[in-house]
């Protein structure tokens, strides 16, 4: 996957607010595009872009690193400074996290794309939220 591609996708989806679900919904690249993905356990994915819910796009925050929870279906933004220590069982707070919670079906969680989190709908579910 060319960088472009997927921060033209990226920016297009933002800048629209295109979420997921819904028939009157459309994908920023429209049906049919693929975009490469990664998943909490690392592999590389390729996704039709109409799966990606991108209104729930969430960059990591500065200063902050991402730490995937792939039994939780979840990702943690931990401070860089707290990384050595990191405890999966404590709640740091303040830095935040992604889950996604499919509301209509079952199979939603979150993936990295272009330097982001976003959650992409799996093969059961057509409406999906960040939680």
């Amino acid at each position: 996957m060319r960088w472009k591609e997927i921060i033209c996708v990226l920016a297009v989806g933002v800048a629209v607010g295109v979420g997921c679900g819904g028939s009157e919904e459309s994908a920023p690249a429209g049906k049919g595009k693929m975009v490469e993905v990664t998943t909490l356990t690392g592999e590389k994915e390729l996704i039709e872009s109409s799966r990606l819910c991108w209104n729930t796009l969430t960059p990591v925050p500065e200063g902050h690193v991402a730490v995937p929870r792939p039994g939780l279906k979840r990702v943690d933004f931990v401070p860089v400074d707290a990384v050595g220590a990191y405890d999966y069982d404590y709640d740091y707070g303040g830095g935040g996290s992604v889950s996604c919670d499919c509301t209509s079906g079952t199979g939603c969680d979150p993936t990295y794309v272009g330097g982001s989190y976003v959650c992409v709908m799996r093969e059961g579910c057509s409406t999906c939220t960040k939680k």
